[in-house]
């Protein structure tokens, strides 16, 4: 089904989504966002 398919995508996506996110942001940006 479609759905759980993208079910897993999305825990995929944020499982590498957030550390990704949280790299990049803290090294461009002041710690405003921790």
């Amino acid at each position: 089904e479609p759905t759980e398919i993208m079910e897993r995508e999305i825990k995929r996506l944020k499982q590498s989504w957030i550390p990704l996110v949280k790299v990049p942001w803290n090294s461009r940006r002041s710690p405003e966002f921790t």
